[in-house]
């Protein structure tokens, strides 16, 4: 069965998700309205609750939904489509499903599952806070200009390519790996036997480790007392690796050689995707390109191949 929901956008500043055994997916599009789909057994979408109270959105799905339907009866799916200039404060709770958000902007985002999976990609908050038990975290391309706070019992973290402030994480047997594309202020961790990887554009931190057996590594860091960037690492048996890769590989010529000789590459067709993010517009642009030659007619095939050569060649 399947389910749409219009609504307005211009009330809602808050979203309050709440799915027992259903899966949910939040991004935002080219559209005006806020716009809930839902598709899942009969029961479960009627019983499915929405509606706007004064600038919040509850979507809520009832606990009783799981207990009253037999194991692989109940399945639930919801999507939530925001406008493109939506900015906001959201709070998801799953207890079984996966959490997916992308392209979102607001104040305070909230992500929560018991088991399930939580991926999540271009963020851009003041405060993030993620938290699952088993399940895994998987961010990439985010920005929390105050506090980021991750947490999760068994499974791994992995923030790759993002911007965060100061960051609190907390596991027990999963690892943590934080590649940044931005000096941080703190980074706090605490686990048992799992290990935290940090990597980020900088020259040196602060580093208070207690560990009982776990080992402290740096890469291009230098662990000084007054460094702007602070890390603090409590654990059992983790180990901990501070890496620096603040420099891009340049590719030089060999000397004494020249250039070797290519045809221009001109763009053939051009396949543009916009995304409005942090009040302006990003443009990822691919280009098929091909190489330029001259037209050989049927029984000129040797000035095809004249067209391949290099100038000055015979």
């Amino acid at each position: 069965m399947n389910r749409n929901e219009f609504l307005e956008a211009y009330p809602i500043t808050r979203l309050s998700l709440r799915l027992t055994g259903g899966t949910l997916e939040i991004c935002t599009d080219a559209i005006d309205d806020v716009h809930v789909m839902v598709s899942g057994a009969d029961k479960d979408v009627e019983a499915l609750r929405i509606e706007v109270k004064g600038d919040q959105l509850v979507v809520e799905q009832p606990a009783a939904s799981l207990a009253r339907n037999p194991v692989g009866s109940s399945w639930l799916q919801v999507t939530i489509r925001l406008p493109q200039s939506w900015k906001g404060r959201i709070d998801a709770r799953t207890v079984t499903g996966w959490i997916s958000a992308r392209c979102l902007v607001g104040t305070d985002f909230t992500l929560e599952s018991v088991s399930g999976l939580i991926t999540a990609s271009m963020l851009q908050f003041r405060t993030v806070v993620i938290r699952t038990v088993t399940g895994d975290i998987r961010l990439h391309d985010m920005v929390c200009e105050d506090k980021c706070t991750l947490g999760s019992t068994s499974g791994t973290i992995s923030v790759q390519t993002s911007c965060l402030a100061a960051c609190s994480l907390n596991t027990i047997t999963g690892g943590a790996t934080l590649s940044l594309l931005a000096p941080f202020r703190e980074i706090s961790a605490a686990s048992v036997i799992g290990d935290l990887a940090i990597d980020a554009p900088i020259a040196a931190c602060t580093a208070a480790v207690r560990s009982v057996s776990g080992k402290t590594t740096t890469s291009g860091v230098s662990i000084l007392e007054d460094a702007e960037s602070a890390v603090h690492f409590t654990s059992v048996s983790g180990n901990l690796d501070i890496s620096s890769t603040d420099k891009e590989p340049v590719y030089e010529e060999p000397a004494g050689e020249e250039p070797a000789y290519e045809e221009p590459m001109l763009p053939t067709t051009t396949e543009t995707y916009k995304e409005d993010f942090n009040n302006g517009t990003t443009e990822f642009r691919w280009f098929r390109r091909r190489r330029q030659h001259a037209a050989a007619d049927a029984s000129g095939a040797e000035d095809a191949a004249a067209d391949d050569r290099g100038p000055g060649e015979a």
